[in-house]
């Protein structure tokens, strides 16, 4: 029988035409690494849409060749197994090894799915896991409200109503003592500091109050301010005068009462600025405040009258004298950075 002409089957020509098809989508391509043009004919490797030269098949780690070794992309680069491991891949919790592929993540870490065991049965946890007490469990051994929890001290059963939680283990409460008033304990003992305490210990001697609502605050799972010698719930602390609740505001404690700025103004005033004493008259003069007996020049200490020229030396009140005296230089600049020579005094 004799073979027909090659360019006679449809199947080489099919072939023939993919490889044509491939050649101008290579020729257009660039190596991922160098960014240069493939030549024709020339040999490459493809892993998924990026195209490399065979001397630019290397771990973006350690540069080391990849042809023929395994490797793993993450992102855009490629990694060799070693260098992969020691930057992406997570470690098992059990045999502290490596894990690649399939990771099983829990509340406790993650483990390769051989090394997953039930903390009861030691079998292997194929299908549901339950956790319980931080324990992970196989569906078998996980039976709510059935398991008898037994005292770490004399290791008899122990019921709700007298259990205590204590360094990852359950015990009777009446084992223990308050720390601060040495009576024996119930279920309701409380933790602080790895010291145990009875409920009014707790409340009384190391807990805070809340002054509106005159409840204890838990700083364990509760926030607070503090305004002078008094302790609120976030929520609780107001504006004495005109009640704005000031969770998200400024406040300002005075007398033992709490009010909001707008408030402090005009009910308290504002300290001055060289004195520190409180009124409500003030004269506001580049953003600060001055009692009549302080707002003098800063530097020769000469009272200001209604009919003085004062000039802004760093935020500071100047008189007209002392500022002309200064360099020429930093008087121009001080004038750009104040904008104005002559501000007015506000009161």
């Amino acid at each position: 029988m004799e073979l027909g002409a090659l360019s006679s089957s449809s199947l080489y020509n099919r072939r023939q035409q993919k490889t044509i098809v491939a050649a101008d989508t290579l020729a257009e391509a660039q190596c991922a690494l160098c960014k240069e043009v493939f030549q024709p004919d020339e040999q490459y490797y493809a892993v998924d849409e990026l195209y490399f030269h065979p001397a630019c098949f290397t771990c973006a780690q350690c540069f080391n060749p990849l042809g023929e070794e395994t490797y793993f992309k993450f992102g855009r680069k490629l990694y060799c197994e070693y260098d992969y491991c020691q930057n992406y891949a997570p470690v098992c919790q059990q045999c502290r090894g490596f894990v690649i592929g399939t990771v099983l993540k829990t509340v406790r870490g993650n483990y390769h799915p051989e090394c997953l065991k039930c903390d009861d049965c030691d079998r292997t946890i194929e299908t549901a896991l339950y956790v319980k007490n931080m324990k992970c469990l196989c569906g078998n051994c996980y039976k709510p409200h059935t398991k008898v929890e037994r005292c770490a001290k004399c290791r008899i059963e122990v019921l709700p109503e007298e259990r205590i939680w204590f360094r990852g283990d359950v015990y009777h409460a009446n084992h223990f003592d308050c720390k601060k008033c040495s009576k024996k304990l119930d279920n309701r003992a409380q933790i602080w500091r790895e010291n145990v305490y009875c409920q009014e210990c707790y409340d009384h001697r190391l807990m805070r109050t809340c002054a509106h609502c005159h409840k204890v605050i838990d700083s364990q799972n509760e926030r607070c301010k503090q305004a002078g010698d008094k302790f609120y719930h976030v929520d609780h602390i107001f504006c004495f005068k005109c009640g704005l609740n000031l969770k998200n505001a400024g406040f300002f404690p005075h007398n033992g009462e709490n009010y909001c700025m707008k408030c402090r103004l005009t009910e308290i005033g504002v300290n001055c600025e060289v004195c520190q004493k409180t009124s409500k008259n003030m004269l506001t003069v580049f953003g600060k405040h001055y009692c009549q007996k302080c707002f003098r020049c800063v530097h020769c200490q000469k009272f200001f009258t209604a009919k003085s020229t004062i000039a802004n030396f760093d935020n500071q009140p100047t008189c007209k004298k002392c500022f002309d005296k200064l360099p020429k230089e930093l008087r121009k600049r001080l004038k750009e950075d104040a904008k104005a020579t002559s501000p007015k005094a506000t009161s």
